[in-house]
């Protein structure tokens, strides 16, 4: 049977401006802001004063902070194995020391620290991407996001250690993203309630598969709580910054909740969702 040829708007998307720059164009954003020192306003940007004075017209420090953040949530589309007729399906198609080079975004000055592998233990077919070949690399898991930490240098220039985290959304209909939201779960103390299909998602593993082993909640928290002891013991400041689209906008709620009820309380929390 012949290889079936599926297109994908963001694999179409991240492979022409793979083209555009080997031919020496320039695919930055646009409009992007120029780059600046950002380490006295880091804060503000961040919401501590609920932007005020920052939205109208928008600041473009916080334009370019906006823009590096939906970048990173815009690479887990650009870097997913789509193709069911590839034995990855379902993977990321780069290791992640290659990852920000591939897409050209080095330029944000992050590295990646750790890729997040997640499973369901209901029924989501809408939600995991199968590889129909025999042996496939995970019958079970899914790739879907990352933890990234900023360099030194970049550092320096927001002025603390910035953590992100950017979680995989999906590109099912809104229909069945509906159908994710048909009952809830009671999530810890209280009279908190989230979706059962984000929940599911978020904290299901199994010790019979190699990729979740622990669930994508327990792989992120030991790699953010490894992080922010590091750099916490170095004396320097720390933010986490959370993103994702769809799917991995609730994701990103969920991880948000945990890490703030988890982590040391002297650590500035941020979530960009959609």
């Amino acid at each position: 049977m012949p290889k079936k040829h599926i297109i994908h708007a963001t694999k179409s998307l991240a492979l022409e401006l793979n083209m555009l720059k080997q031919q020496g164009f320039d695919c930055d954003t646009p409009t992007m802001s120029k780059k600046g020192d950002i380490s006295w306003i880091w804060r503000e940007l961040h919401g501590s004063r609920n932007w005020e004075g920052l939205l109208e017209p928008l600041n473009p420090l916080l334009r370019r902070e906006i823009v590096k953040y939906g970048e990173f949530a815009q690479a887990t589309y650009d870097s997913f194995d789509f193709d069911s007729y590839s034995k990855y399906c379902g993977s990321n198609r780069y290791k992640k020391e290659e990852l920000f080079d591939k897409l050209h975004l080095t330029r944000h000055g992050y590295k990646v620290t750790r890729y997040i592998y997640a499973m369901s233990d209901i029924d989501l077919p809408r939600w995991l991407e199968r590889s129909l070949v025999d042996s496939p690399w995970s019958r079970e898991s899914n790739w879907i996001g990352f933890v990234a930490v900023s360099t030194d240098d970049e550092s320096k220039r927001l002025g603390r250690r910035d953590i992100v985290v950017a979680w995989r959304g999906t590109v099912a209909p809104s229909e069945w993203i509906q159908d994710l939201n048909a009952k809830l779960k009671p999530l810890g103390q209280g009279n908190i309630k989230v979706e059962k299909g984000f929940l599911s998602i978020y904290t299901t593993r199994s010790g019979s598969c190699k990729y979740n082993k622990k669930s994508a909640s327990q792989q992120v928290m030991k790699e953010l709580k490894k992080l922010v002891s590091l750099y916490k013991e170095k004396g320097e400041e720390v933010s986490l910054t959370i993103t994702g689209h769809s799917l991995g906008g609730a994701l990103a709620l969920l991880n948000a909740h945990e890490a703030a009820t988890t982590l040391t309380k002297d650590v500035t929390f941020l979530v960009l969702s959609q």
